[in-house]
């Protein structure tokens, strides 16, 4: 795993090429602390750091041909490279090293641009072309691995993080307003926009290319849904077991120390199940646990691998240890990200980087077998769309008068995210439910005109029309994995792992997994109000009885009690009124209600407020 940096132009001196390129690459040294290397060759300048897994003596970066015609950057794992390098070889190519970036190089080298469509990986790169004096970079299908870019006139500049990009003399800081309106309704900022303006993100599964000083991006692979008639649900149940088998398997390669990141969910104990029958050393295992009540997993972890050779390493996240991380964090989020399972992420990311390199991750099955009980909800939603307004106005009472907690589903706080998403189209009904600010709410802290509908309504609306073709289920899961998955959850996994030198693979996102998945009924996804109902059927023999019919939990932090504690201080010197009003973004009142009413009980207001914090430390860091 590494990072990647660069830019074109012609408007720079030798030395300010030089200059520039070394401030980038030490933007992402934490990315690849074992090495680093640079390419120069007016106009295109190529930085790289390096985290040494596959070959660790070879697979030095950037890669240039022996003609210097040719020359990458690349950031990411290509788990197929084996089949592909004895395919180059049958063609007639030869090899210097055995790492999967040679491989990646002599494809594009034998298929030019069509050499994505042979790709199984987590990548992103950048390759200049000199003889056509072009540059053409790529993301891969699902947004494992991040890229960002920014063009001005006659120049383009572009690197693994954020904060590479900011380092180029004279890119624009200027905040993005639909960025931010959607920031506060979703957590987070989708691709293509980034919280600043003129900085975009590629986005999931598409490339670009950068020539005559013409940029064009575009999508080279979409998610499909194709149901297999006359497949019992035996035979599903088989595929998907010898899939992701074969998924994990081809996530083991390497020649440095790795280990899983163990929850005591269902996802990731299956992939501890599947380990143990496909190395015969120990599995090394991280965990992380609570004192609070309701939030800690660990009494799960060990019924997961009782019986089982396993090293297990364990540490308790405690209020003082998460408040000592914030600052640290801050640092690490070039743009503001509101899930507070950031820290989680941090902490047992660093756990981990101290007895392994990489590990094995179990992001991507709640989106593939409506793991999240907004599935569920979504068959009883258009009960609540036609509410009568005195059933509303009865709801919204009892939101009113049932006591605050901080419990990890707090009924107060359960029924005012439904309720607040109630009279919303589908689609939208999904971000209110995740996110910190329901529409409403957020014109409200922005001092915006009740009714307003931000620019994102409509883009997500269009994003629901134009695949109409689908059923709600399966619009609903393309929805999840063209957002939330792709802008949150591998974002927050990313920089969290990446700032410990931690390379984190995840099997349920292998593409050709994906597409299996997706040729399934829906009905053995969300069977009734069963979630991962086959996926569970498929391992239900392997695993114990309290993982198999625990109910869905995020990897969630007692955030409501944190930010009556330690937290507190924070809050009350980064949402200070007199800093609000200076900085003009929020209505200073309605953020001290929000204080007043968190802080003594009265509400739960613990989304809101971590949101508004998690800004206000990325401002004061990145603005």
């Amino acid at each position: 795993m590494c990072g990647i940096c660069g830019y074109y132009s012609r408007q720079l001196e030798p030395e300010q090429a030089q200059e520039i390129l070394k401030r980038m690459i030490n933007c992402l040294k934490h990315r690849g602390p074992d090495s680093q290397g640079t390419f120069v060759l007016s106009p295109v300048a190529l930085g790289h750091t390096r985290l040494k897994i596959i070959d660790l003596e070879g697979g030095a970066q950037p890669i240039v041909s022996e003609d210097g015609l040719l020359s990458m950057v690349y950031n990411g794992e290509i788990y197929n490279y084996p089949e592909l390098r004895q395919k180059l070889i049958q063609a007639g190519y030869s090899f210097k090293t055995h790492s999967d970036t040679e491989v990646l190089f002599k494809m594009y080298q034998a298929y030019g641009r069509d050499c994505l469509s042979f790709l199984n990986g987590m990548f992103a790169f950048m390759i200049y072309d000199k003889k056509n004096d072009c540059l053409f970079g790529a993301r891969d299908r699902l947004g494992l691995k991040p890229l960002y870019y920014h063009e001005r006139k006659g120049c383009l500049i572009f690197g693994s993080e954020l904060k590479a990009v900011l380092s180029f003399p004279g890119v624009n800081r200027s905040l993005n307003q639909d960025a931010l309106q959607e920031y506060l309704c979703f957590d987070y900022v989708p691709a293509p926009r980034t919280i600043f303006n003129d900085i975009y993100k590629l986005p999931p599964g598409h490339a670009l290319t950068y020539q005559n000083g013409s940029l064009k991006v575009y999508s080279y692979w979409d998610l499909t849904f194709s149901i297999v008639p006359g497949i019992t649900e035996e035979e599903w149940q088989e595929q998907l077991r010898d899939s992701l088998f074969q998924s994990v398997k081809k996530r083991l390669a390497g020649d440095v120390p790795f280990g899983l990141f163990l929850s005591g969910g269902t996802d990731s104990s299956i992939l501890f199940k599947i380990l143990t029958k496909t190395v015969s050393q120990p599995i090394n295992i991280f965990t992380i646990s609570f004192t609070e009540t309701g939030f800690d997993e660990s009494p799960y972890v060990q019924d997961v691998i009782h019986g089982h050779k396993a090293d297990k390493y364990i540490d308790i996240l405690t209020e003082n240890k998460a408040r000592e991380l914030m600052i640290p964090i801050s640092h690490v989020i070039d743009e503001p990200l509101a899930d507070p399972s950031l820290i989680p992420t941090y902490f047992l990311s660093r756990l981990a980087r101290q007895n392994a390199t990489f590990v094995l991750g179990g992001d991507g099955g709640d989106e593939l077998f409506a793991g999240y009980p907004s599935f569920s909800f979504q068959k009883w939603a258009s009960f609540f769309q036609g509410l009568d307004p005195w059933i509303g106005g009865l709801l919204r009472h009892l939101i009113k008068i049932l006591p605050a907690s901080s419990a990890y589903r707090g009924s107060q706080f359960v029924i005012e995210k439904y309720i607040s998403a109630a009279n919303w189209p589908p689609p939208l009904k999904h971000f209110i439910w995740f996110g910190s600010f329901g529409i409403d709410e957020m014109n409200r802290l922005m001092g915006t005109a009740q009714g307003t509908r931000p620019s994102f309504c409509r883009e997500i609306m269009d994003f629901w029309e134009t695949n109409r073709d689908l059923n709600w289920f399966n619009r609903l899961q393309k929805l999840y994995m063209k957002y939330y998955l792709p802008e949150d959850i591998l974002v927050k996994v990313d920089r969290a792992s990446m700032a410990n030198s931690l390379e984190v693979r995840n099997p349920y996102l292998d593409f050709e997994y994906v597409q299996l998945v997706n040729s399934m009924p829906n009905h053995l996804k969300l069977k009734g109000l069963t979630a991962k109902y086959l996926l569970k059927k498929a391992f239900e023999h392997e695993l114990p009885h309290s993982i198999l019919h625990r109910p869905k939990q995020g990897f969630a932090i007692p955030i409501g009690v944190w930010l009556k504690g330690a937290f507190r201080d924070l809050c009350e010197e980064y949402l200070d009124e007199r800093t609000l009003r200076s900085q003009g973004l929020f209505q200073a009142g309605v953020v001290k209600q929000y204080l007043s009413e968190h802080f003594s009980g009265k509400r739960d207001h613990r989304k809101r407020l971590w949101s508004l914090l998690m800004f206000q430390l990325w401002s004061s860091n990145w603005r």
